[in-house]
């Protein structure tokens, strides 16, 4: 399952990254 986030939310984890992420994925990366 994809969950959409706000770019703003993930920026100061990655700016470059799509503001699409999958569950996992964004777990991983604000680890």
């Amino acid at each position: 399952m994809k969950k959409c986030y706000p770019i703003e939310l993930v920026n100061h984890v990655a700016n470059k990254y799509q503001d699409c992420w999958n569950d996992s994925e964004l777990l991983e990366r604000i680890r």
